[in-house]
């Protein structure tokens, strides 16, 4: 199962949503097999990954993404509740898969969010920091989990462009100028 909006839980309850798939997702697609991660990363589930480990080539293009220490570290991470999704956006005249932010608290009031676009469009969205349950007012450090580098700060809004079948995956964390 995974987590509901509310739903809180002890570090000894992992949520279950399933097998992870990296490597093997839609046809190895890197990066929907490191959107597929990061979910997993967002909800507290278990990292067993569901893969040939004797097929080397497949292993080798999935290590960047099972090996990234930040992702792994929001996995690790218990702020008391296994992440939530936050907001469903249909694209028009792309099926009925819709594109999800998911959010998950972290220590000290940082969050961990993740915007998954399985839809063979881009999709852009600037998204309300309250949305995320996050102070309108003063600025947030954020961080691009996947590059693994800052992206600069945000106040009000985060701004979101996501390639098709692909994700975003950023750390917010209360900038000096909030604390």
């Amino acid at each position: 199962h995974t987590p509901d909006e509310g739903s809180r839980a002890p570090p000894s309850l992992a949520a279950d949503p399933d097998m992870m798939e990296v490597g093997r997702v839609d046809g190895g697609n890197f990066a929907w097999g490191r959107a597929h991660f990061g979910a997993w990363c967002v909800v507290s589930a278990p990292l067993v990954l569901g893969l040939d480990l004797s097929d080397r080539d497949a292993l080798a293009a999935i290590v960047p993404v099972v090996a990234n220490p930040e992702a792994i570290a929001i996995n690790q991470q218990w702020a008391g509740h296994p992440g939530r999704l936050v907001a469903e956006y249909f694209v028009a005249g792309d099926g009925a898969l819709p594109v999800q932010l998911w959010a998950q608290p972290q220590p000290d009031g940082a969050l961990a969010a993740i915007l998954l676009n399985p839809t063979a469009q881009p999709f852009r969205s600037a998204v309300d920091l309250a949305l995320l349950g996050l102070s309108g007012s003063g600025s947030w450090q954020l961080r691009d989990i996947w590059n693994r580098e800052d992206a600069g700060t945000v106040s009000g809004t985060i701004a979101f462009d996501v390639p098709a079948t692909d994700s975003q995956f950023y750390l917010l964390s209360a900038s000096s100028s909030n604390s």
